[in-house]
């Protein structure tokens, strides 16, 4: 696929990513979201600019209410994009993924003990 297509195929997953977020399972089947996920993995890690524009506008906040979805595809997925949003990213960026994410959070999703902590609306 040529890189100008996967481009725009990108910045539409992250649009639609942003403008639904956490609720995109109202809207969209799980696999739109895994694949919306999957998009953001691939950009996260190649791209600067629109790693700070996704940071900006919230997504981060969306991809840390996912990483405690009860489909753990979703959980991993979220987990990949935040985890690649860090790489290469500035201090302040990184600063604001951790507060975010949280520490106990991120201990309790390694440990895999997330069940008193998982929305049911997710």
């Amino acid at each position: 696929m040529p890189r100008d297509v996967y481009l725009q195929l990108a910045e539409f997953s992250i649009l639609l990513f942003l403008k639904f977020g956490s609720d995109m399972h109202a809207t969209f089947c799980n696999l739109s979201q895994v694949v919306a996920l999957d998009a953001i993995c691939n950009v996260a890690i190649d791209f600067t600019p629109p790693k700070s524009v996704f940071i900006q506008f919230g997504g981060v906040t969306q991809l840390v209410q996912l990483s405690k979805s009860m489909d753990s595809t979703l959980r991993l997925k979220s987990l990949c994009a935040l985890r690649n949003l860090m790489f290469l990213a500035d201090r302040t960026s990184r600063q604001h993924i951790l507060m975010e994410l949280t520490l106990s959070t991120l201990a309790s999703l390694i440990s895999g003990n997330l069940q008193h902590k998982i929305d049911p609306t997710l």
